[in-house]
């Protein structure tokens, strides 16, 4: 999974790919490669296992962006995937303005933040999905309401699942 992650205004490519076992995680920053053994212990906190080194992570979702504090470094991160890379939640046009928006990864539901009815603004968070212990938020490709939510926390998705429709005025 290729993403791009603005740390204080500077823009840094990430790769994320499974490890060789449960929890392991290969993280490339740049061009320097990192084995993490990762766990989840409680919402919000990670335990990373580094070159024999163990952190703790904390990391709250808050307008769309990541506050994370790694001991004490704190930094507010806005992750969004390398799009020559990665798929995006698609978004297919039909009739009447109606926007259908499918599963951009194979993963898992964490949250869904509307309902069905609810008027929504272009960009605004939809869904969240977890690929590969990494969270990317699904937002609205326009203006409208919601209809025909299809999926909720804790489901399975496979790329190009229907999430939910959004029907613009």
């Amino acid at each position: 999974m290729r993403l791009l992650a603005d740390v204080d205004g500077t823009t840094i490519p990430i790769e994320i790919d499974d490890g060789d076992g449960p929890g392991l995680v290969r993280v490339k920053v740049d061009d320097r490669e990192y084995l993490l053994d990762v766990a989840n212990p409680s919402p919000g906190l990670y335990s990373l296992l580094v070159e024999g080194k163990v952190f703790n992570a904390h990391v709250a979702l808050r307008r769309g962006k990541r506050d994370v504090r790694l001991g004490a470094w704190n930094a507010t991160i806005d992750i969004s995937p390398a799009l020559s890379k990665r798929p995006e939640a698609k978004a297919s046009s039909s009739v009447g303005g109606r926007q259908e928006i499918t599963a951009p990864m194979s993963g898992r539901i964490v949250q869904v933040l509307v309902q069905p009815e609810q008027l929504v603004q272009e960009g605004e968070s939809l869904v969240i999905v977890e690929a590969m212990k990494m969270e990317t938020e699904i937002r609205s490709p326009m203006r409208g309401h919601v209809k025909d939510v299809q999926v909720q926390a804790g489901m399975a998705v496979e790329v190009g699942q229907r999430l939910l429709v959004v029907e613009g005025h």
